[in-house]
């Protein structure tokens, strides 16, 4: 999958011919240093290895790198600290900087955001989940960064788990809730079903609970409504987790994880992380 990507990443900066002003250079061996320019957490650093391996694959296949990793997945880094240096035909290095830099400087956003976030909520029972409002073609990868920051992977993608939010749950009849769960047991025995409450829906949630749903999630709430919501759930079913959505944010994410629910999720996580500054200095041997 990471192949397919980064195929795509390289021709957008490559086709149809390659890159012109680097070819108007002498073959010469170089190096490369990928220099942070503020803190963050490393993520997904192999990425590096196969960027140049695909590029070399398809451009150079004579042509070889080396690299040496100075930071770890999930490891800190500050202002000016190397994180990665390659060594390679300097047209190689040019040729590839920018795909480079623009999946780290991702990366290493979300991964840094990840481990905010969730040094936040470290004292409480809580954990932090991602969702699906990753960039299209990223999400193993951002998923991937979150994971490397501390938090926890939710659904991949719509084949992982049963989740009927509010818009299947207006298309279901309320007498058909028990049957209907019952269907989905029995053609997905291994598969989770998760359902979303709001204060629309509110009246549904003994019903859904009582039927043995696996993860209610409680969408939109205050996080002062949150307590007597979750004492509703843990009376009816001691199985049954918890999870909180919607409108959470740095300033009440700690307000949300006290409330005892087991997770809180969180698309801003993706959507508001940015980039991280990095650049890539690159010197003739």
């Amino acid at each position: 999958m990471n192949k397919t990507i980064i195929k795509l990443a390289l021709a957008e900066d490559l086709d149809p011919s390659g890159d012109i002003s680097g070819q108007m250079l002498e073959n010469q061996k170089a190096k490369a240093q990928i220099i942070a320019k503020e803190p963050g957490i490393m993520a997904c650093r192999n990425l590096v290895s196969e960027i140049l391996q695909t590029y070399c694959e398809i451009y150079c296949p004579e042509e070889n790198f080396e690299i040496v990793f100075h930071k770890a997945d999930g490891a800190e880094f500050q202002a000016k600290e190397i994180l990665v240096e390659i060594y390679a035909d300097i047209k190689i290095l040019l040729a590839t900087e920018r795909t480079i830099l623009n999946f780290l400087q991702r990366l290493t956003a979300i991964s840094t955001q990840a481990r905010k976030l969730t040094s936040m909520i470290l004292k409480t029972n809580c954990k932090l989940l991602d969702t699906r409002k990753s960039s299209p073609g990223l999400r193993l990868l951002s998923k991937e960064a979150l994971r490397i920051g501390g938090g926890t992977n939710h659904r991949m993608n719509l084949s992982d788990m049963v989740m009927l939010k509010e818009n299947h749950i207006a298309g279901i009849k309320h007498t058909e809730i028990q049957k209907l769960i019952q269907n989905l047991r029995n053609k997905f025995p291994q598969v989770k079903i998760e359902v979303e409450i709001n204060k629309d829906n509110l009246p549904l949630l003994k019903t859904f609970v009582e039927n043995a749903v696996d993860i209610v999630m409680l969408d939109n709430f205050d996080y002062n409504e949150l307590p007597i919501l979750v004492s509703q759930i843990r009376s009816l079913s001691a199985l049954v987790k918890i999870e909180a959505s919607g409108g959470i944010n740095e300033n009440n994410l700690l307000d949300y994880a006290q409330t005892g629910v087991d997770y809180i999720s969180m698309g801003s996580v993706f959507t508001q992380a940015g980039i991280l500054d990095l650049s890539m200095i690159i010197e003739i041997l």
